[in-house]
């Protein structure tokens, strides 16, 4: 049996950040009401958890990549 190795982008070592880490991430580039209005897009990476928004630091990176296409 092979190990298999999964390499996920962290940020400060975590695979899911806050609206306000993704603000950091990003290089404060896009404000954070900005940011706070993509988490609510429909298409934008995003859990919803009760009133708390998780950011999955990978499919945010990949969707901005996409973004630039």
């Amino acid at each position: 049996m092979q190990d298999e190795t999964v390499k996920i982008m962290t940020y400060h070592g975590k695979p899911l950040i806050a609206p306000k880490e993704l603000y950091d991430f990003l290089g404060r580039e896009i404000s954070l009401p900005n940011i706070y209005d993509l988490c609510h897009r429909e298409g934008f990476p995003c859990l919803h958890i009760g009133k708390k928004l998780l950011v999955p630091v990978q499919a945010a990176y990949e969707w901005f990549q996409q973004q630039k296409n």
